[in-house]
């Protein structure tokens, strides 16, 4: 078992214990029973696949406190089995688990914030392939963080923030570079507060990362320093973060490079129904990122999987319809991460879209019934040494029918489509397509203690 998880446990226990400490923090949580038989012509996703079912059953539940008391948390996860009908497909465990911690004592300026996150990633990311090809990893940041107020608008930020990051070793599989690795950040900031939705800060910030593996493994350790200008705006309208400056990365082999760093986030609701979020980044990758304006932290547990310094370019567009009579929802990315001092690049883009419409508009005997259609794209370019893999592209297209029979339990059917194509550089390129039909329910439940 990971050691980040025997980290993790103990910080649940302790929100609950403070959840229980007094009346005057309650909490309100949700929980979900899941089940889903499939049948699908090709369950192995491989190019010569063999057909057969598969049986999940799972939990989804979130935990969240009231923003009023000094210890607030947020606590939210899922976790599910799947048994497979052919012998030589492995019984899977799919999980994750996130919780942030924020301790802020009334009339104080001391925080301490605590993110502990349980995740999975590909065994082989280079790999189409899904089914038996997860492993486990695990992440504990903590961030004490105090300011000293000049006057009413002026004050002084300092802050440390401490990651610890394990990943289940694959030794099996050659292309798994390790990454785990403890990550210290020491930052400090002038702010002014311009308005009440305008701030204005410039931080300057140094960030030391130590791999478990050492260089004889591949693993080079580096140091960071980053000093740039910040803009926040936080209103009923517009929420926008934009960050400016200058990196400047050294590594255990004596390596230097300059960078520029730069975030321009910007979310804007249009209307009551619709909103839409622009996210432009470059610098040099990390953890996580805490984007002020929307309130929000961003965890990206593969980040700097090559296991040194790596080069970072990230763009993304989101958009969202919410109305009674149709729900739309899309997001299209790209990311561009290149060894900081080598040739080794990866490439990931893709998108995807979801559309919901209320079969009750069509007829009064269809209360309660959604048709919803979603897809999605990813496309992977890859230029390592790890693999002889250079391109990988999945398609995924759904059909589903859902029934609310009442408030908390919701069958549904749906019909997939999957194709996955892959191109090596000494092979030619591979395909494998299947089609499936999922049969399941969900029952909710939510309250508040």
């Amino acid at each position: 078992m990971i050691q980040t998880t025997r980290y993790l446990k103990n910080v649940i226990l302790l929100s609950i214990l403070f959840s229980w400490s007094g009346s005057s923090i309650s909490t309100e949580y949700q929980y979900s029973l899941l089940s889903r038989y499939q049948i699908s012509d090709n369950i192995t996703q491989n190019v010569d696949g063999e057909s057969g079912n598969s049986l999940l059953l799972g939990v989804d539940f979130s935990f969240q406190s009231d923003q009023y008391s000094s210890w607030e948390f947020d606590l939210s996860g899922n976790y599910s089995t799947t048994d497979y009908s052919l012998s030589n497909l492995a019984r899977e465990e799919s999980k994750s688990l996130r919780g942030i911690y924020l301790y802020r004592p009334k009339e104080s300026n001391f925080r301490f914030l605590t993110l502990a996150d349980i995740s999975q990633v590909p065994r082989n990311r280079f790999q189409t392939q899904e089914v038996n090809n997860l492993r486990d990893t695990g992440l504990l940041a903590v961030k004490p963080s105090y300011f000293v107020s000049i006057n009413p608008n002026d004050k002084i930020n300092m802050s440390y923030t401490g990651v610890n990051f394990d990943i289940e070793a694959a030794s099996e599989i050659a292309t798994n570079q390790d990454n785990s690795r403890m990550v210290d950040e020491y930052s400090i900031s002038y702010e002014k507060q311009v308005n009440p939705t305008n701030v204005m800060s410039i931080v300057a910030q140094e960030k030391n990362t130590d791999f478990d593996e050492g260089l004889a493994q591949g693993a080079v350790d580096f140091d960071q320093e980053d000093l740039f200008l910040q803009w926040v705006v936080n209103s009923r309208i517009n929420s926008i973060q934009i960050e400016l400056g200058k990196s400047k990365v050294r590594d255990a082999l004596g390596q230097e490079l300059d960078g520029n760093l730069a975030l321009v986030s910007l979310f804007r609701r249009l209307n009551r129904i619709q909103t839409i979020e622009l996210v432009y980044s470059e610098g040099f990758d990390s953890f996580f990122g805490i984007n002020l304006a929307t309130e929000t932290i961003n965890v990206n547990v593969q980040s700097n999987d090559l296991a040194r310094a790596q080069r970072i370019r990230e763009r993304s567009l989101a958009y969202v319809y919410n109305a009674a009579t149709f729900q739309f929802s899309m997001n299209i990315f790209k990311r561009d991460a290149k060894d900081a001092f080598g040739d080794n690049r990866d490439q990931q883009s893709g998108g995807n879209f979801r559309a919901v419409y209320p079969l009750s508009l069509l007829s009064r005997n269809l209360t309660n019934a959604d048709l919803a259609l979603s897809y999605r794209h990813t496309e992977n370019d890859f230029n390592t040494n790890l693999s002889t893999v250079d391109t990988s592209k999945v398609d995924i297209l759904s059909l589903r029918f859902s029934h609310a029979v009442n408030s908390g339990f919701t069958y549904f059917i749906e019909l997939n489509e999957r194709e996955a194509e892959q191109e090596d550089f000494a092979l030619l390129g591979l395909s494998n397509n299947s089609q499936s039909i999922n049969l399941g329910f969900s029952y909710t439940d939510r309250g508040k203690f």
